[in-house]
């Protein structure tokens, strides 16, 4: 028959007709929807930025784009456009006590279609206590400044300040606000002696609450002597009680300075450097005690010298009365180390253990020439060599010095 199908054209029509079937089968897999889940889930309030809250499940056949399109409390939330991963942006609003649920509405999208998720966050009520520890330690007097003692101890969920309220006694302390660390602040406060205890109040706060915390810091009692000693500070540790050591005049001045109750006896500052210097007598052996009013309270103990030598002497020694300026002396510790000439030489001695009874005179002998100053309204007591009563009276002034303190620091 003319109008029959011949057999490659048969073949033909089958090829289009497949080809028209694929091509709508495309078509109808660019209409599918965007398939999302709503997100609700718990999670505890005062977390830490960036922390991850849960991932906007949604799936299609192309590449899904993600947008917060609103949220309630504003700027609580942000989200990783590409993965749909949800994470804090703000944590103070994660805060149970001003907002129990945080909502946000994610808008998904890909190349041809959009879709909203619902996200609902119910915030967990956590213990917002601040727990806090009361401070108790041991510390050694004479430290410097800055010096850290201890830390205070206090957690929360939420960020803490730490200031202090109340101390004893008054600017001992210092505390660092971020991290409760107690350190020195006055020095001269951490003296066993005046205040072996220094106490304080310590207020913690976090944004809600508010907590104390007692520090309570004992100071070790230690030879305040060695504390202020730099250079002979190994010398005098390994000395044996009742030796007198060398020291510098810095150390001499220091212990002048810091030690408590401190007395300068025998001659004052004035008069050690207001005159002009000459020998005193002829170079013999003499013992010799300044008449001047320099002297120590009763309950002294001396316990560092300075004398200036106008030779070299090899045998000088410390005397002590709490009797007269002319009589009732006796030694005090060993001989002093040998001396320089015309020079003020400085002593400290170790473990002075012999108090004042009454008021104290302090006398030196030498067996050299010493340095003096001729004074009209000032008076010396001597006597010939090594002698512990002197009937003689001269108007001069010796240079030495000694210091003496009615609390004993060692």
């Amino acid at each position: 028959m003319k109008n029959s199908l011949k057999p490659s054209s048969f073949f033909v029509l089958i090829i289009l007709l497949f080809t028209y079937s694929c091509g709508s089968d495309d078509d109808s897999s660019a209409s599918n929807k965007i398939i999302v889940e709503n997100l609700v889930t718990n999670f505890d309030e005062n977390p830490t930025i960036n922390a991850s809250i849960g991932t906007i499940q949604a799936t299609s056949n192309y590449t899904l784009s993600f947008s917060i399109s609103s949220q309630t409390p504003a700027g609580a939330l942000k989200i990783n456009s590409s993965t749909g991963e949800l994470s804090v942006a703000d944590t103070a609003v994660f805060d149970f006590e001003t907002n129990q649920i945080i909502n946000a509405v994610i808008s998904i999208s890909d190349k041809n279609d959009s879709a909203t998720a619902i996200v609902t966050i119910n915030i967990n009520d956590l213990d917002d206590t601040i727990i806090v520890e009361n401070l108790v330690t041991n510390f050694d007097e004479n430290p410097i400044t800055d010096a850290v003692i201890a830390t205070i101890q206090a957690t929360s969920t939420k960020t803490l300040s730490f200031t202090i309220s109340s101390q004893t006694p008054d600017g001992a302390l210092k505390i660092n606000p971020i991290t409760g660390e107690l350190s020195v602040a006055d020095p001269i406060a951490f003296d066993f002696e005046t205040n072996p205890i220094i106490s304080a109040s310590i207020s913690i706060i976090d944004a809600i609450d508010t907590a104390s915390a007692t520090a309570t810091i004992n100071l070790n009692n230690l030879d305040d002597i060695a504390s202020f000693l730099t250079t002979s500070q190994a010398d005098y540790l390994a000395a044996a009680d009742g030796t007198w050591i060398i020291i510098e005049e810095a150390e001499y001045n220091a212990l002048a300075n810091k030690l408590n109750a401190v007395t300068k006896a025998a001659t004052s500052d004035d008069d050690y450097i207001a005159y002009q210097t000459s020998n005193l007598n002829a170079p013999t052996s003499f013992t010799c005690a300044n008449n001047n009013g320099s002297t120590m309270p009763t309950n002294s103990y001396v316990f560092a010298f300075k004398t200036n030598n106008h030779a070299v002497s090899t045998i000088n020694k410390v005397k002590l009365s709490s009797t007269s300026v002319s009589d009732g002396f006796t030694d005090l510790g060993s001989d002093l180390p040998a001396n320089e000439a015309n020079t003020n030489n400085y002593f400290v001695l170790k473990g002075s253990n012999t108090p004042t009874t009454d008021v104290g005179y302090l006398g030196l002998y030498s067996n050299n020439s010493l340095k003096y100053k001729n004074v009209v309204e000032r008076n010396v007591a001597t006597g010939p060599g090594d002698v512990n009563t002197l009937p003689n009276s001269v108007n001069q002034v010796v240079l030495y010095q000694g210091l003496s303190t009615t609390q004993k620091q060692w």
